[in-house]
C-alpha cells in the first residue's frame, strides 16, 4: 500500500534485501552418561575439560567413560552438551532447618522413591526443571517437610558431602562475620524498625566447598570470627521465604526462585516452605550438608531415558550425538541404546550419531562382524559405527583405561571442520590420526579391515610413520548410494541446516516473482561458495513459477527445489606401475 505524504519534502527510505545465509557451528557435541556429581536429568553445555571436570567430577574409575569421552572431544572442540544419568540409588546430601529451633538435620534424600515420608524426592524423568523435559526436580517435589527450609546439593553423591551453607537472619555475635548487611538494604531509614520491613522477611544463604586435603572438621566447624572471615563464601544470596517478597527492583526475593538454576551447588526446597524466616545458625558455624552417596549401580535403561532429552532440536543445536560406553551388542538395552541414539538423529535430521557397536571382548573378525549385523536403524545414514577401543593414559587415576573408537571418531569430525571442510572425510593420516591412543584392544590383519568395513564399520589401524589412524567413514546405510559416506552425509547436515534458518525471514512474505527471485539469490550465494570450496561437483536450484504452481501459492506454499552432486572422496587408489624392454617408445603405450 502506497505511503501518503502531506508535506512536500524527500523523504529517505530504506529497504533491505540484503539477507544472507550465515554458516552454523559444526563441532557441538551431545553425550549422556555416568558421573559422580552436577546436576543430574538435564542438559548442561560445558565448554572445556576444565569445566567439565568442576562440573561432573573428575574420573575415579575406568568406567568414567562419559569423563574420558568429553575430555577427548573438547580437544578439537568447545560445544558438548552433557546429560548426567542417575540410577536410583543415590543419595543427595542435604540439611534441613527449623524456624522453631537452632538445630538442624539431615535426611535420606534418594534419588528415587522410598518409603520416608521426608526422603519422598522422585528423581529423574518425572520431575521437570526445564519446561517439558524430564529434569532435576528434586527438591521442588520434597513432600512431608516440616521444617522451613531444607537445602541439597544440586545433585546426588558423596560430592555434596563437600558443601557447606550458613543461614543468617539476624544481628547474632558472630552473623556479621557472614554478611549481615541488609539492613538498610530495602527500607529506608523511617521504615526499618517496622514489623512489616521487608529487611526482616530476609536472610543470607551463604554456601561454602571444603578445599582438598582439608578436614570436615576443620572446614565446617569454624565458629569464631577469624575461622569464619579465612572460609571465603563460594556463593552468598540474600533471599525471603515469603513469595511476595521483593527487592528495591521489584525481583522477587523468594528463595526457591533466587537459588534454584542459579547456584552451581544447591537447591532449596519449593513445596511445603514455609514463610517464616529460619533461625539464625550462624552461632552454629558453618553447617555441612549430609549423607550424599554414589551410585553402586548403572544400566542402560536410565540412560535410554536420558537421550530423550537431545530428541526436541528446537531445545539444543547439537551436530554429533556420541554413543561413548563400552557397550555389548548381545545384551538387548545396549542395542536398543544405540540404535535409539541413532533414530534420535535420523529424527533431529540436523546430526549424525557416532556409535559404538562392539564390546572390549569382541577381537576378531567373526565376532566384530556379527556384532554389526545385530544393529538395525529408522535411517541408517545419520549414524556411524565404530569398532574397537583404544587404549588411554588417565592422569586422574594413574592408569590406562579403554576408550570407545566412537570418542575418536566423533572428535575427529569435529577436527575436520576446524581444519579443513565438514565435506572432507573425517579419516587418514591428513585429519584421522588418534593422537591420545597409546594402543587398541584388538589387533586386526588388512583383510579383517576389509571385511569390517564391507559391513559398514569403522576402525583404526597403525601406520609407520604416523601412528593409530582413522580408517574408514561409512555410514551405517547397507545400501549403496553417495549417503553410505559419512563426508556426504554432513555436507548434507551441513548444507540443510545452513539454509533452513535463510528460509526464516520469507515467511509470511507475498509469494510472487520478486519473493521467489530473492529466495533463489539467497541459496545461490551460498551454494556456489560450497561448490568453489569443493563440497559440491554441480548444483542445481529452482525456485520459480515451473515448481510453484497457482495452487501451490493458494495454499500459501513456496517450494524450493535442490539437486546436488555431492564431491566423493578416494578410498582406493590402484597403483599401476608397467615394466617394458628397453627401447619401447612410451607414447605407444600410452
Amino acid at each position: 500500500m502506497p505511503q501518503a505524504f502531506n508535506i512536500p519534502g524527500v523523504y529517505r527510505v530504506e529497504k533491505d534485501i540484503s539477507t544472507v545465509v550465515r554458516p552454523v557451528g559444526t563441532s557441538t557435541g551431545a553425550i549422556v552418561g555416568k558421573a559422580n556429581q552436577g546436576p543430574v536429568n538435564q542438559r548442561v553445555l560445558v565448554n572445556t575439560d576444565k569445566q567439565f571436570i568442576q562440573t561432573f567430577g573428575k574420573p575415579v574409575s575406568a568406567n568414567d567413560y562419559a569423563h574420558y569421552a568429553a575430555i577427548q572431544f573438547l580437544a578439537e572442540s568447545q560445544n558438548l552438551w552433557m546429560v548426567r544419568c542417575t540410577y536410583g540409588d543415590e543419595i543427595y546430601a542435604n540439611m534441613s532447618f527449623s524456624s522453631q529451633t537452632s538445630s538442624t538435620s539431615a535426611v535420606n534424600v534418594s534419588a528415587a522413591s522410598t518409603t520416608n515420608a521426608l526422603a519422598a524426592y522422585v528423581d529423574g524423568y518425572s520431575m521437570t526443571s526445564q519446561v517439558g523435559d524430564a529434569g532435576n526436580g528434586d527438591i521442588e517435589a520434597a513432600v512431608g517437610l516440616t521444617d522451613d527450609i531444607l537445602i541439597a546439593s544440586i545433585g546426588p553423591g558423596t560430592y555434596g558431602n563437600n558443601i557447606g551453607v550458613a543461614i543468617v537472619a539476624s544481628a547474632s555475635p558472630v552473623s556479621a562475620q557472614y554478611g549481615f548487611n541488609w539492613m538498610y538494604k530495602y527500607d529506608d531509614a523511617l521504615n526499618v524498625s517496622a514489623a512489616t520491613a521487608t529487611w526482616r522477611k530476609v536472610y543470607r544463604i551463604n554456601v561454602y566447598t571444603k578445599p582438598e586435603g582439608v578436614t570436615a572438621l576443620a572446614a565446617w566447624g569454624a565458629t569464631s570470627a577469624s575461622q569464619i572471615s579465612a572460609m571465603q563464601p563460594a556463593e552468598t544470596f540474600l533471599v525471603s521465604n515469603d513469595p511476595t517478597a521483593k527487592d528495591a527492583n521489584g525481583k522477587s526475593l523468594y528463595a526457591p526462585y533466587v537459588i534454584n538454576g542459579f547456584s552451581s551447588f544447591i537447591y532449596v526446597q519449593k513445596t511445603g516452605l514455609g514463610t517464616a524466616v529460619p533461625t539464625d545458625k550462624s552461632n552454629l558455624g558453618i553447617v555441612q550438608l549430609q549423607n550424599g552417596f554414589n551410585s553402586i549401580s548403572a544400566t542402560s535403561d536410565e540412560k535410554l531415558a536420558a537421550l530423550d532429552l537431545f530428541k526436541d532440536r528446537t531445545k539444543c543445536g547439537i551436530d554429533i550425538l556420541m554413543v561413548a560406553d563400552a557397550v555389548d551388542s548381545t545384551v538387548s538395552s545396549d542395542l536398543s541404546y544405540v540404535q535409539k541414539a541413532g533414530n534420535i538423529a535420523a529424527s533431529r535430521q540436523d546430526c549424525i550419531a557416532a556409535v559404538q557397536a562392539t564390546s572390549q571382548s569382541d577381537k576378531t573378525q567373526a565376532l566384530i562382524n556379527a556384532a554389526l549385523a545385530r544393529y538395525s536403524f529408522d535411517n541408517p545414514s545419520y549414524a556411524a559405527l565404530y569398532i574397537g577401543y583404544d587404549i588411554v593414559y588417565d592422569q586422574y587415576t594413574d592408569s590406562n583405561v579403554f576408550v570407545a573408537k566412537s570418542v575418536a571418531g566423533a572428535a575427529i569430525m569435529v577436527r575436520t571442520d576446524r581444519v579443513a571442510n565438514v565435506w572432507d572425510a573425517p579419516a587418514g593420516v591428513n585429519r584421522g590420526i588418534i593422537g591420545y591412543s597409546i594402543g587398541q584392544n584388538e589387533k586386526l590383519s588388512e583383510a579383517a579391515i576389509g571385511s569390517i568395513y564391507d559391513n559398514n564399520g569403522n576402525c583404526s589401524k597403525f601406520v609407520t610413520g604416523y601412528g593409530n589412524v582413522m580408517w574408514g567413514q561409512k555410514t551405517a546405510q547397507k545400501k549403496a548410494t553417495a549417503l553410505d559416506r559419512i563426508n556426504v552425509r554432513r555436507l548434507l547436515l551441513y548444507i540443510e541446516n545452513t539454509i533452513e534458518p535463510s528460509l526464516l525471514p520469507f515467511l509470511f512474505e507475498i509469494n510472487n516473482t520478486q519473493t521467489r527471485s530473492r529466495v533463489f539469490g539467497v541459496i545461490d550465494q551460498f551454494l556456489s561458495r560450497v561448490q568453489s570450496g569443493g563440497g559440491l561437483n554441480a548444483y542445481k536450484l529452482v525456485c520459480d513459477s515451473t515448481n510453484n504452481s497457482s495452487q501451490d501459492i493458494d495454499n500459501n506454499q513456496l517450494n524450493v527445489d535442490i539437486y546436488v552432486q555431492p564431491a566423493k572422496t578416494i578410498e582406493f587408489i590402484k597403483m599401476q606401475t608397467i615394466i617394458t624392454r628397453s627401447g619401447v617408445n612410451f607414447n605407444e603405450l600410452v
